[in-house]
């Protein structure tokens, strides 16, 4: 697959690797990944940007059927390996469905708007956390620090 897919180019979003930084940092937190992509696709992305070795664990698109349910397959991950609650784990996305899959797995969601829904659609979901872009990750660490 390595050699048929090449990733297009791009780049992190701004305040994505500060992000993984300071959450690597905190001794009680772990980063998953939570992805809709199948898994040896996903590790391509994560290797194109040099970020795979972040990420503690992964949900991928071949375990389960639809979004809702992969978020509870990620928040289960978590609770076997790590013993936190659902209440406990955060997701991170840009669309209403991130929002409803968090939701679905009893998880906390934080939306941000760096995708193709605007501040205000997202609003309207009603996320624990909404941020026009990751660029002030503080905003968001500070936010899980008071939640955890």
């Amino acid at each position: 697959m390595r050699g048929a897919f090449r990733p297009p180019r791009g780049r992190l979003l701004p305040g994505v690797e500060a992000l993984l930084d300071e959450i690597g940092a905190e001794r009680d937190w772990v980063t998953g990944l939570l992805t809709g992509n199948m898994t040896e696709m996903a590790r391509i992305k994560l290797d194109r940007f040099g970020i795979r070795e972040r990420f503690a664990f992964g949900a991928f698109g071949e375990e389960a059927p639809d979004r809702n349910a992969l978020a509870r397959v990620a928040v289960e991950r978590v609770g076997r390996r790590y013993g936190l609650p659902p209440s406990h784990c955060v997701v991170v996305g840009d669309t209403e469905h991130d929002i409803a899959c968090a939701r679905a797995a009893g998880a906390l969601v934080v939306a941000v708007a760096t995708g193709v829904r605007s501040r205000a659609e997202l609003e309207a979901h009603e996320p624990d956390l909404l941020l026009r872009d990751l660029a002030n990750h503080e905003a968001l660490i500070a936010w899980a620090r008071g939640v955890g």
